[in-house]
Order: structure tokens, then C-alpha cells, then sequence
């Protein structure tokens, strides 16, 4: 088949540009520069001579510094690690403030024991106590697990603010002013 008048369409297809397969596409070509010179013993200079061998440790050491290890991704940002250590600091003397002044699980009636976020954590949500409530754990797994039922009974903000810190700062202040 003739390939006369071909031109070649945009990019190449995204698994032949990863790094693995430029390794594997590099590794392909030594080994057919190796078949190519039809020789039985590959291992040493003598047997397929100075300059292939040459040309053989120059493809290996590209290879070699070609393949880059990938960076991991965090997981969870600087300032967001940073973040998080004061957060849990004030989620512990949050909770223990709420024990101390005798408050009950607002859902089953227990002791609380951890801290709802009824409009979210994103952002500044996260530090912003008139979004927090206190609760216990078979209280929470049930806001969780009855998301209706919780947004009836104001564990969670209405449909809108959840993650959005404006519109859940005018919900709070709109349920203050009555």
C-alpha cells in the first residue's frame, strides 16, 4: 500500500505520549536496531561492533532519563492541612463547650459527642460556628441518612446554601430575625 499524499491528522493518540510508552517505543527500536544486525551475541562490544554497541548504550541511557517518576499528588493541600489542624482544635473545645453546658443531642437525646456542618465545610464554612451542631454519633449517622427528614427540621440548611457561605450566612440571619 502506498502512502503517497498522506498527511498526517492532529495529534497523536494520548497512550503513545505517556511516558511508559515512550519507554516501550524506545526499548522497541533497540531491540529492532539489534535484530537489524543479525548478530547471535548481544552482549558485548566484539560481537556486534564498537559503534552499534555505542549507539546501543546511548538509546539505553535515553531511555533511563527519559522515564521520569511520577509526583505524587497531595491529597490534601498546605493550606488546607494547615487549616485543618486548627479546625480540629476548635471542633474539640466546641464539643466539649456544648457538653459542659449540659446540651443533648438535638436528634436522639444522647450526649454529644461530634459537630454537624448543617450548610457545608467548604471555604469558610469550615470555621464558621452558627453553621455547626452539635451531635451524637447515632444522631449524625441519622441527618446523614435522612437527608428530607434533616432539612425539615433545620439539621440542614435548605436546598442552595449547602457549600455556598452568602447564601448560608442570609439563611441564618433570616431565621434569627424571627
Amino acid at each position: 500500500m502506498s502512502l503517497r499524499g498522506y498527511v498526517k491528522k492532529g495529534k497523536p493518540a494520548n497512550w503513545t505520549t505517556t511516558p511508559k510508552a515512550i519507554a516501550q517505543a524506545q526499548r522497541d527500536r533497540l531491540a529492532k536496531l539489534i535484530e537489524r544486525n543479525g548478530r547471535q551475541k548481544v552482549g558485548t562490544a566484539a560481537a556486534i561492533g564498537r559503534r552499534v554497541f555505542a549507539k546501543i548504550q546511548a538509546d539505553l541511557a535515553e531511555i533511563a532519563n527519559s522515564v521520569k517518576p511520577r509526583k505524587r499528588v497531595r491529597p490534601v493541600s498546605k493550606a488546607r492541612a494547615k487549616q485543618g489542624r486548627g479546625y480540629a482544635a476548635e471542633k474539640r473545645a466546641f464539643v466539649a463547650s456544648e457538653r459542659a453546658a449540659g446540651k443533648r443531642c438535638p436528634v436522639t437525646g444522647e450526649p454529644v459527642t461530634e459537630c454537624h456542618h448543617r450548610y457545608g465545610r467548604r471555604g469558610r464554612l469550615l470555621m464558621w460556628k452558627p453553621g455547626w451542631l452539635a451531635v451524637s454519633w447515632e444522631g449524625h449517622q441519622f441527618i446523614h441518612d435522612h437527608f428530607a427528614c434533616a432539612v425539615k427540621a433545620g439539621w440542614y440548611g435548605p436546598v442552595g446554601t449547602w457549600n455556598d457561605y452568602e447564601r448560608a450566612v442570609e439563611h441564618e440571619r433570616k431565621l434569627n430575625e424571627k
